[in-house]
């Protein structure tokens, strides 16, 4: 397997290049998934969210958010991150 069997995050392998950009995914996750904050549920994009905020997408999401309905979406380094829920979350 190439990722962790509960949340996805990349595993590295040895000789693997660019193990850094793995790595900064992987924290990207874990940073968003451990005791997540979430501001509100949103069909859109907020036009400026802050560093770090977490929304959960909402029904007939559009923008950045189409197609993602009912995964988190967390603004980290001036992107968005979206991950799907696992069984257990609240």
């Amino acid at each position: 397997p190439s990722t962790t069997p509960r949340h996805g995050l990349p595993l590295l392998f040895a000789g693997q290049a660019q193990k850094e950009a793995f790595v900064n995914a992987a924290l990207g996750l874990c940073d968003a998934l451990l005791a997540p904050a979430i501001e509100g549920e949103a069909g859109a994009p907020p036009a400026s969210p802050a560093d770090g905020a977490c929304w959960l997408v909402g029904a007939a999401a559009t923008g950045a958010f189409t197609g993602r309905e009912s995964q988190l979406a967390c603004w980290q380094a001036g992107q968005w991150l979206f991950v799907p829920p696992r069984d257990g979350m609240r």
